[in-house]
């Protein structure tokens, strides 16, 4: 490399390490977006199989909800809305024909949890809270 050229090469690495650091910070709140909703998806999930092998009326969806999302890096629980709907199908909660339920009258039950999720920084063309809505149906038996 000759003398000259020493100030083009500063000229490139300044031009590329902010373009570098955007695409890392980036990368990190899209990880983060992902992780949460992996972790609501699978908490979800979770708590409807235990609804569908408990006693709806007596069982607490948020508390396991919670209880499972307590182990989820960065994610406070208390800020998570949980709801259990116990159905025949048609979504509509209470609407179970018979208890226990039959093949010919099925029950589900579903539980819905919901997340507001912030970004790390306020990105142009980015919403900075994003409203992550899982929900997950266990057929009761």
């Amino acid at each position: 490399m000759r003398r000259e050229d020493g100030g083009q090469a500063l000229v490139e690495v300044m031009l590329a390490v902010p373009i570098v650091f955007v695409v890392l910070l980036g990368g990190t709140d899209f990880a983060r977006a992902l992780n949460v909703d992996l972790a609501l998806g699978s908490a979800a999930r979770s708590a409807a199989e235990r609804a569908s092998l408990s006693d709806p009326v007596s069982f607490d969806a948020a508390a396991a909800v919670r209880e499972d999302l307590g182990r989820t890096p960065g994610l406070d629980p208390a800020a998570v809305a949980v709801t259990l709907t116990t159905h025949g199908g048609d979504g509509v909660d209470g609407s179970c024909a018979e208890d226990p339920p039959t093949l010919e009258a099925p029950c589900f039950s579903t539980v819905r949890v919901v997340f507001t999720f912030h970004t790390l920084f306020d990105w142009p063309g980015v919403p900075h809270e994003i409203v992550l809505d899982r929900s997950r149906s266990f057929r009761r038996i």
